[in-house]
């Protein structure tokens, strides 16, 4: 290390605390002559070493010589601070740039470079300087004036070399010798600010009326260079072209007027003919822009309009069809025999008939059929007779009529929907509560008599009967939140043998919970996803299989996993569906004619097909009655489209199915 510092061209020292010298590699000894034939220095003062260069006159400048304990006294004074950075002249034309830092402990590190061809090349750059016909000024990286000439110096007030550049901006503002445009302060500010740009430009107006351009650029080293340039007689030349050009502008708008009154003359000439055709154009475009198809017919039943809407409509171009005969254009009979009406009743002395629309069927060129509105009317100009052809496809409003029609159909279907729902609600919940009131009653007359098991056995017909009205109302709920669209899939990781496992432990631990068991074919599998919605479908579907099941019948819960899709199968050895009756499963408010006498709200079914579509399955049913029936839904393993994922937690606690609406 000591070795590769020795050979640096930039000599290093190291003075202690006590300002001794500790260190100092071979390129210091040669920076001055007196401490190269000395013996070892390390351990000398630093003021020693000072006082033996000034006393062999080393160090160049009047100032050492005149007066060497003053230089002395200032030297030792900037050794001493945190930092400095000078630079000094020798006695043999040599320039040393001298830094000095104080390190933590109190050690002072110094650097000693030779700088004398960057001095020289700065001397001979101030010597070109001064003899530019511009003004020209060096800005280091640190915004500090390093070179100006004396064109720059003499417009910006003699700036000193070392002076910041927002001091020297903020003297020139302030000195009232150049016109600004706004308030001193603002115009700093918005200098200030260019100073940063890559490039930039501003002209300074004096008030001894001299003009100057002054560009900056920055250099590839972070400092700017600012050249100044008089542009007093560009701006003077500028101003006389100015001139020049409102001479010509005057003698231009002379030159409009005279073709201004030309043109008017020669309006004058031609406005009767314009006004005519203009007119003529007026009702062209009146007839060719008109959203009803116009046909106009002369007495011999050649075709002299065609227009734009007629093209549309028929599919004939009017470039095909005007001058031709109306015959070989009647499209339909009905239309060939009003026409024929018209040309009949056509008389001079009578006023025009107008035609009452009806709605007739047409064949396009193109073969295709379409339902017209039409109307056809005589008309006479003078000696002429016309027959006018109006019409207009009225395709669209026979489909809007279709639309309204199936639309009050839906309407219809849902009011009846409705009615039946309210009948339903009325009904099933007329039973729980007369079971609720009538065991309230027994409970209040006879409270005294009741043994303990007849007390509870009533209590429990009555959570039995709120359990069930609990049931229908959130079926309810979430049948008409359905409806609004404010059930939301939001899919993520859900673990379907966890989910059947806390499905059926739920269920189980309620009155009746039945004999479920859950088996898979294959690994336990995690897919993507909504777990709520899932929860709510299988808890429906297991919760059917017991309620339509004799007590003590088993249900078998199936889960078979492959590599696309996992199924979940559910068995009941219950009432079985009727053939006939299974594509109306998971119609809404449908009930099987095997369990009416079961209490249900015909939602439950309804719901699961909607969630199971949500998540892109499919469920499928088989069923023989009083064998039983067996729900199998398929999902696939992952959908591409799940975006927004939200894990699934099973509730560890006995209840009814979480309502999708509810995620916590």
């Amino acid at each position: 290390m000591v070795d590769a510092l020795d050979h640096l061209r930039t000599g290093l020292t190291i003075f202690d605390p006590g300002d001794a010298l500790v260190y100092c590699n071979t390129h210091f000894r040669y920076i001055y002559r007196s401490l190269q034939d000395r013996g070892d220095l390390i351990g000398m003062r630093f003021e020693s070493l000072v006082r033996i260069v000034v006393t062999a006159g080393e160090i160049a400048g009047a100032e050492v010589i005149h007066d060497p304990e003053r230089w002395i006294t200032e030297r030792l004074q900037r050794h001493r601070k945190r930092s400095s950075r000078a630079t000094e002249q020798l006695a043999d034309g040599r320039w040393i740039e001298i830094k000095e830092r104080r390190l933590p402990d109190g050690s002072v590190l110094g650097q000693w470079t030779d700088v004398t061809e960057l001095v020289h090349q700065q001397l001979r750059l101030e010597s070109s300087a001064s003899y530019m016909g511009d003004g020209i000024a060096i800005w280091n990286q640190r915004g500090l004036l390093e070179l100006r000439n004396e064109i720059f110096a003499s417009r910006f007030g003699w700036p000193e070399v070392g002076q910041p550049f927002d001091q020297v901006i903020t003297t020139l503002a302030r000195s009232g010798k150049i016109v600004l445009d706004r308030p001193a302060a603002e115009w700093i500010t918005e200098r200030l600010r260019r100073q940063h740009l890559p490039h930039t430009q501003q002209v300074l107006d004096y008030d001894d009326g001299m003009s100057f351009l002054l560009i900056e650029s920055r250099s590839r080293e972070g400092g700017v260079i600012s050249m100044l340039t008089d542009i007093t007689n560009l701006k003077q030349k500028e101003k006389e072209l100015v001139d020049w050009g409102n001479r010509l502008e005057s003698q231009r708008i002379e030159l409009a007027s005279l073709v201004e009154r030309y043109a008017e003359a020669r309006q004058l000439v031609e406005r009767q003919k314009n006004e005519l055709e203009l007119i003529e154009a007026r009702q062209r475009t009146i007839l060719e822009t008109m959203a009803e198809g116009l046909i106009v017919v002369d007495d011999s039943g050649t075709i002299l309009l065609f227009n734009r809407s007629a093209e549309t409509i028929l599919g004939y171009p009017a470039t095909e069809v005007i001058g031709a005969n109306i015959a070989s254009l009647m499209f339909s009979e009905d239309i060939g025999q009003q026409y024929a009406l018209v040309l009949q009743s056509a008389d001079p002395a009578r006023p025009p008939v107008v035609g009452i629309r009806r709605e007739v069927g047409v064949w396009r060129k193109d073969g295709v059929a379409a339902p017209l509105e039409l109307a056809l009317a005589d008309a006479s100009v003078g000696d002429s007779h016309y027959v006018v052809m109006t019409f207009q496809n009225i395709r669209d409003r026979k489909s809007m009529v279709e639309r309204l029609e199936m639309s009050l159909a839906r309407q219809r279907k849902i009011n009846e929907e409705q009615r039946a729902f309210v009948a339903m609600a009325n009904h099933e919940f007329r039973t729980p509560l007369a079971i609720i009131d009538g065991a309230a009653q027994l409970i209040m007359r006879h409270h005294k008599k009741f043994s303990e098991g007849q007390l509870v056995e009533k209590l429990g017909e009555i959570r039995s009967a709120v359990q069930r009205m609990t049931e229908q109302m959130e079926s309810t709920l979430v049948l008409l939140r359905t409806d609004s669209g404010a059930v939301k899939f939001s899919p993520g990781p859900c673990n379907i043998g966890d989910l059947l496992s806390t499905i059926i432990g739920r269920l189980r631990m309620l009155p009746n919970g039945g004999e479920v068991t859950l088996s898979s074919v294959g690994d336990p599998v995690e897919i993507i996803a909504d777990g709520v919605l899932l929860d709510h479908v299988f808890t429906n579907l297991i919760s059917n299989a017991i309620k339509y099941s004799p007590p003590g019948r088993p249900i078998d819960v199936t889960v078979t996993i492959n590599d696309a899709q996992v199924t979940v199968s559910i068995s009941d050895h219950g009432f079985g569906i009727p053939q006939n009756e299974i594509p109306h499963l998971f119609e809404r408010f449908f009930r099987g004619s095997t369990v009416r006498n079961v209490r249900g709200t015909g939602i439950g079914l309804s719901l699961v097909k909607q969630f199971v579509d949500m998540h892109g399955g499919i469920i499928t049913v088989a069923s023989v009655v009083d064998q039983g029936s067996t729900f199998s839904v398929s999902l696939p393993r992952r959908r591409p489209e799940t975006t927004k994922p939200a894990v699934y937690t099973p509730e560890r606690t006995p209840g009814h199915a979480r309502d999708p609406l509810h995620r916590g």
